[in-house]
């Protein structure tokens, strides 16, 4: 799905939502917990239309088998132009 950065979007979205979801993105929908450790980046800050590289470790910490998307959400405080409070980037199976 393309952006839809050419009009107001603010309370209709996760990317402009102020207060915590009452049911975040995929709340309910496995019978295991997950770990997430040793959050690496390639690089200590991004440039302008620059890259950097995050991994993570994940683990299954839960007692049934399971299935994680991992999802990166990055925010540009400060900016000065009006952005979304954060954006999803990437996901990983």
């Amino acid at each position: 799905m393309p952006l839809f950065d050419d009009y107001a979007m603010a309370g209709r979205t996760y990317r402009y939502l102020v207060e915590p979801p009452l049911y975040p993105f995929g709340h309910g929908l496995s019978y295991t917990r997950f770990h997430y450790s040793h959050l690496r980046l390639d690089a200590p800050e991004i440039k302008p239309a620059g890259q950097v590289r995050i991994s993570v470790d994940v683990t299954n910490s839960g007692a049934r088998a399971g299935d994680e998307v991992v999802q990166i959400y990055v925010s540009y405080p400060g900016s000065a132009v009006a952005r979304p409070i954060k954006e999803l980037k990437g996901f990983h199976r």
